[in-house]
C-alpha cells in the first residue's frame, strides 16, 4: 500500500533501463467471474517491475482486448495527482515547534538516521512532516534512487492501453478516499505505522523483489503471505487497508455483473488472494470464480 501511495502520490514514473539480455516469461495470474448479464476478468498487479519481465501473456492479452469497460482503483491522471499534492501540502506538515524524529522513540529515531542517510536526504526536509508524510517521502526517494532497475508497473501500462483503446474507464476508489487511508486521524495508529516503515526500510529492495518474483510465477499463496507481512500483529490495519475495502470492492464489482458488459479490472495482487480476497468473498456470495 504505501508503495502504491508513493507513486499516485509523488507521481513517480519509472525510466525503462536498457534492456536486459535475460527476458523472464511471467505468468501472472487472472480470475474469471460469470453474472447473470456481465462478466468480469480480475487482474492483480505489482506497481514497479523489472524491465526485463514480459508478462502479457496470450490470455492476458485476449482478455484486454475483449474488455468493453475497464476498471482501476483509482484515478492516475495529472489533475488528480494535483488535487492530491495540494491537500498533501495543507494537511502534511507538523504544528510549529514540533518535529517528527522527536515524536520517535530511540530506537525508531536510529532507523530514521539509517533511512535517511542510505537515500541522501537531509533529515531537515523531513522533521516538520507528519508521520504518513514521512513515511511516503522516504518510499518515493528510495523508488526515485533505484528508478534504473525498475520499468512501469503493469497497471500503468493496462491503464495506457485501456486509454489508447477510447473505451470507458471506471474507478472503485477517489484519491481522497485513499489518502483517507494513508493519512489516519488517530495519531497513535499513525505514528505506529511510520515505526513499521522504518523498521523494514532496508529491506525494501528485497520485498520488492520477492513479491515480484511470487506475481511472476502465479505463486498466490506466497503473494498472500508477503502482502500480509506488514499487517502481522496489526489485524485492524489489514482489515482497513485491505478486507474493508475489498467487501466495498465487491458490491461495485456484483453490480458491474448484472451490466451486459465485458470488465478488465486491474487491482493490486493483494487484493486478489487469500480468505479475504476478491475472489474468496465472491466465492462466498455465490458466484462460481475460475481461478486459483
Amino acid at each position: 500500500m504505501k508503495r502504491f501511495a508513493a507513486l499516485l502520490l509523488f507521481g513517480f514514473v519509472a525510466l525503462p533501463a536498457p534492456a536486459a539480455p535475460h527476458i523472464v516469461h511471467a505468468h501472472p495470474t487472472l480470475w474469471r467471474v460469470e453474472g447473470d448479464h456481465g462478466s468480469v476478468t480480475l487482474f492483480g498487479s505489482v506497481h514497479v517491475l523489472p524491465p526485463n519481465v514480459d508478462w502479457q501473456t496470450p490470455e492476458l492479452k485476449h482478455a484486454v482486448k475483449d474488455a468493453d469497460i475497464f476498471v482501476f482503483e483509482v484515478p492516475l491522471d495529472s489533475d488528480t495527482i494535483s488535487h492530491v499534492s495540494a491537500l498533501m501540502a495543507k494537511r502534511g506538515s507538523l504544528p510549529p515547534g514540533q518535529s517528527v524524529r522527536q515524536m520517535l522513540p530511540p530506537d525508531s529515531q536510529a532507523d530514521l538516521d539509517k533511512a535517511v542517510a542510505s537515500i541522501g536526504m537531509p533529515q531537515a526536509a523531513l522533521d516538520n512532516k507528519r508521520p504518513w508524510l514521512v513515511s511516503l517521502m522516504l518510499v518515493s526517494a528510495h523508488l526515485q534512487q533505484h528508478q534504473q532497475q525498475f520499468a512501469l508497473g503493469a497497471d500503468s501500462v493496462v491503464l495506457q492501453q485501456a486509454t489508447a483503446s477510447k473505451k470507458p474507464i471506471r474507478y472503485l476508489e477517489t484519491a481522497d478516499q485513499q489518502l483517507a487511508l494513508i493519512a489516519p486521524s488517530d495519531p497513535k495508529v499513525e505514528l505506529e505505522s511510520l515505526e513499521e516503515e522504518l523498521r523494514s526500510f532496508a529491506t525494501e529492495d528485497a520485498d520488492i523483489a520477492a513479491i515480484t518474483s511470487a506475481w511472476e510465477t502465479g505463486n498466490t499463496a506466497t503473494l498472500d503471505t508477503l502482502s500480509s507481512k506488514e499487517f502481522i500483529g496489526h489485524p485492524g490495519a489489514r482489515a482497513t487497508f485491505f478486507t474493508d475495502r475489498n467487501r466495498n470492492w465487491v458490491k461495485q464489482i456484483e453490480a458491474m455483473l448484472r451490466e451486459r458488459k465485458t470488465f478488465f479490472i486491474t487491482v493490486g495482487a493483494g487484493h486478489l488472494v487469500g480468505k479475504d480476497g476478491i475472489p474468496a468473498m465472491l466465492r462466498a456470495d455465490g458466484y462460481k470464480v475460475d481461478g486459483p
